[in-house]
């Protein structure tokens, strides 16, 4: 009887570990480290802020005595769902923002993400990066959509 040598496609060896999610690995493959690390993002944050500061729906949100931790904070969330070095730790979107959205629909989140995409053109990231920003922090969208519902139902309680 011949033996054969073991396959080197068994059941075992098949498959591929699984392969780390780029907004989530550590390490160069992160959207963090491919924007740049601390300082991009940072410039990104700001550049953010200016939009939404001159913003006529949104600006009224923010005042000069705010601005430094909303972006302290902004950049600390984006450090983190960019796959950066430190979770972000604050209150959860819906908890920070439950007083601010709209009763009907989640229109800020809308003219939020505009202006972040409009901020990353602007610094020149290249499309398929920023498209896979956008989608990092696009799983936001149902807290915003959960705010809106919240208040329109406690609107019709009151």
């Amino acid at each position: 009887m011949t033996s054969h040598p073991p396959h080197a496609h068994s059941r075992s060896n098949s498959r591929p570990p699984p392969a780390a999610s780029p907004a989530t690995a550590a390490g160069p493959t992160s959207l963090y480290a491919r924007l740049g690390g601390a300082d991009p993002v940072y410039a990104v944050t700001s550049g953010l802020f200016d939009r939404l500061l001159a913003d006529p729906t949104l600006g009224h949100f923010f005042d000069a005595a705010t601005l430094p931790k909303h972006k302290a904070i902004v950049a600390s969330f984006l450090n983190g769902a960019l796959g950066g070095p430190s979770a972000y730790k604050g209150r959860s979107m819906f908890d920070a923002h439950i007083g601010l959205v709209d009763l009907e629909h989640p229109r800020d989140f809308n003219i939020v993400a505009g202006h972040l995409a409009a901020v990353l053109a602007g610094a020149g990231v290249p499309g398929d990066l920023a498209a896979e920003v956008m989608a990092a922090v696009g799983g936001l969208e149902p807290d915003f959509a959960k705010i809106a519902r919240a208040r329109k139902l406690i609107a019709e309680m009151d």
